[in-house]
């Protein structure tokens, strides 16, 4: 019976990967049989382990200050830092300037901003025209309105070489939306949330998708600030009444507008982390071209135009299955 059982199994499972179990013999047991394989394929998970450190090691942007970034640009590029990431976070490379909100809310991430911006404030960013050689710009925008976005985009565009590109990510807003016309629950695990609208409130079913696809856009709308008084700000946590408007409206954007349109963004100073905007790759292509950028390209998680930023170390690494990616060259 062993024997049909390990038969079975190097057919099916254990053949593709160049492995397979050996029968039992006379003179052992079944139990030592397995032990041996056992054994045999901690062994092969060891090498391939070790094979995956080495070929890390060989990725051209390891490899400084001969490698990828040595081969594309200019050493004073490099010694500059001049590419820059919009919106950084906790993100860091030794080639890289972070530029990003200082507030108390990201206060954790302060030693980590090279240089300060506030993008809702209309001022320019201190970088020199025509310096930059790469912006990237990871899950911001949709913490900004279309305005805001529109002034950081003229900014790229300013501050960028000829040639130089610009990559934004951000949530798929089509995705959210077919998820919640479709009713569709299972998405809200794809999308890597427990919970729909809350650290504090960990339930979630398909009828209360409409609080949390609301949730996705306008988050002060259904959580406040910090859990206490909204100061002012309109709630929309009848879903009765969201579902009236998503129903009523003609378009997805049409539908995500009039929810956007109820934020008061003074209230994005207290909790800049929240959500106040939404992104699909027409609405970014659209901007794209109003700063000035007439070659866009729609792409997929780690398919830049750049070869710098299909690094998959370094980039593309919030929700890469749920989000936009978009191109634009100078």
């Amino acid at each position: 019976m062993f024997n049909r059982y390990v038969a079975a199994l190097n057919y099916l499972a254990l053949r593709p990967l160049g492995l397979a179990l050996q029968p039992a013999t006379d003179t052992e047991s079944v139990y030592e049989v397995l032990r041996k394989e056992q054994l045999r394929l901690a062994d092969a998970r060891r090498q391939v382990d070790e094979l995956r450190s080495n070929l890390k090691q060989l990725s051209p942007i390891n490899l400084s200050p001969d490698g990828l970034y040595a081969k594309l640009f200019p050493q004073e590029s490099l010694d500059e830092k001049r590419f820059y990431n919009f919106g950084s976070g906790d993100w860091r490379h030794r080639y890289w300037t972070n530029v990003d909100y200082d507030s108390n809310y990201y206060r954790y991430r302060r030693d980590l901003i090279d240089i300060r911006w506030d993008i809702a404030s209309g001022e320019p960013v201190k970088i020199e025209s025509n310096s930059a050689e790469l912006v990237y710009c990871s899950h911001t925008i949709e913490h900004l309105l279309d305005e805001h976005v529109d002034h950081m985009l003229r900014e790229a565009h300013r501050v960028l070489k000829s040639g130089g590109v610009i990559r934004i990510t951000s949530p798929n807003a089509a995705l959210l939306y077919w998820a919640y016309m479709r009713r569709d629950a299972d998405f809200n695990r794809h999308y890597g949330a427990d919970y729909g609208f809350g650290e504090n409130d960990t339930t979630f079913s398909v009828e209360r998708m409409p609080i949390w696809i609301v949730n996705e856009i306008a988050t002060q709308l259904v959580q406040g600030i910090h859990g206490e008084e909204r100061l002012g700000a309109k709630l929309l946590e009848n879903t009765v009444e969201i579902d009236r408007i998503f129903h009523e409206s003609k378009t997805m954007e049409e539908a995500f507008s009039t929810i956007c349109g109820m934020i008061d963004f003074t209230l994005q100073r207290e909790v800049p982390g929240q959500h106040v905007n939404w992104w699909t790759n027409q609405k970014l292509e659209s901007a794209y071209r109003r700063a000035g950028f007439e070659h866009v390209i729609v792409n997929v998680p780690g398919g830049s135009v750049s070869p710098i930023m299909r690094n998959r170390e370094y980039f593309d690494l919030v929700d890469p299955t749920c989000s936009i990616f978009v191109d634009a060259i100078k």
